[in-house]
């Protein structure tokens, strides 16, 4: 409400401090008022440089999607029986640059019967989460040798590929830790 000032000064003083303060609440409103509007325009230019990020990011995730399936190799272990064998079988599924490769391991008691020297606690319960983490770690290793995927098609594997790997990388690992000097056997040696 606004009175003019030829009116406002003819009112008795207690009216015009009423006046005077609706005034300063309306003056006090209006300052809070731009001030709402200032961070809701701050906000809105926030979020619109929000969905640009966002959008970028998914751009890359797209990309980075695309590296892995391509280019990160990737290596499942598979068991499965046969209709008239009580056996358990195996083959592993190896995936990199876009194709896919099944090879047969074996029956699942040989592949224990052949690690036992590595691991005498090995049965056909802990046998993929002993063995297959080893082995995944080297075909990947071989793996990341092979660039295109005309070099991967020709590379052949086999279950005696993937146990001579194997043994050869557990024969490794036991001469290691064969030689392996403590620091007191060290010390004793220098003198």
């Amino acid at each position: 409400m606004k009175i003019e000032k030829k009116y406002f000064n003819k009112l008795p003083e207690s009216y015009q401090v009423i006046l005077k303060n609706n005034i300063k609440i309306n003056s006090l409103i209006d300052v809070k008022v731009k001030e709402i509007n200032k961070y809701k325009n701050k906000i809105f230019n926030l979020n619109t440089e929000l969905n640009s990020i966002l959008n970028k990011r998914d751009s890359l995730n797209n990309k980075l999607l695309f590296i892995e399936r391509n280019y990160i190799p990737k290596i499942y272990f598979k068991t499965y029986f046969k209709k008239s064998n009580p056996n358990i079988f195996s083959h592993i599924v190896i995936k990199y640059l876009n194709k896919s490769k099944t090879v047969y391991f074996g029956k699942i008691d040989d592949l224990i019967i052949c690690f036992l020297i590595y691991f005498p606690a090995l049965n056909a319960g802990n046998f993929k989460k002993i063995i297959i983490p080893m082995l995944s770690s080297l075909i990947i290793d071989d793996l990341l040798h092979i660039k295109t995927e005309a070099n991967f098609i020709k590379k052949k594997y086999s279950s005696i590929y993937f146990k001579e790997l194997l043994s050869n990388h557990l024969n490794m690992s036991s001469q290691e830790k064969n030689h392996k000097v403590s620091f007191s056997d060290y010390l004793k040696s220098l003198k």
